[in-house]
């Protein structure tokens, strides 16, 4: 099965946009989703750049206007949902990604058993954070 990975970037992320590479995602089995919350120019460019120059499945998503994180995960699992043998969904902020340690804990992920979420939407039980990762 596939592993989907949302990145929200936000305009206050343009800081830290030339810090930012996939190259530790050359894995086959990933499907990154890049979210441009509130269509700001800036980083829709520089997303295009990574899009072109990363050897992985990647998607960009644009929402029109600036919304809250949650919302933009939604969006991001909507994406992902289209496609079939995504069976598990992580989510982040481009800040967290620049943390080594936990893309190499995440290239691991297919030994980890992550607990069932009954409480959350349908559409967001195999949803998780990266913190919820690191943390387990």
């Amino acid at each position: 099965m596939k592993k989907g990975l949302i990145i929200i970037f936000e305009k206050k992320d343009a800081a830290i946009l030339n810090a930012f590479c996939l190259r530790s995602f050359i894995n086959q089995k990933l499907k990154i989703v890049l979210i441009n919350n509130g269509n700001h120019q800036v980083v829709f460019e520089f997303l295009n750049i990574l899009k072109d120059t990363s050897k992985c499945d990647v998607s960009i998503l644009t929402l029109r206007r600036e919304k809250k994180v949650v919302s933009a995960i939604k969006a991001g699992v909507r994406f992902l949902s289209t496609i079939k043998n995504i069976g598990l969904i992580i989510y982040t902020n481009p800040r967290n990604m620049l943390n080594a340690t936990w893309i190499d804990q995440e290239l691991d992920l297919s030994k980890i058993e992550l607990p069932h979420k009954k409480n959350e939407r349908i559409l967001l039980r195999r949803v998780y954070s990266m913190n919820e990762i690191i943390n387990y």
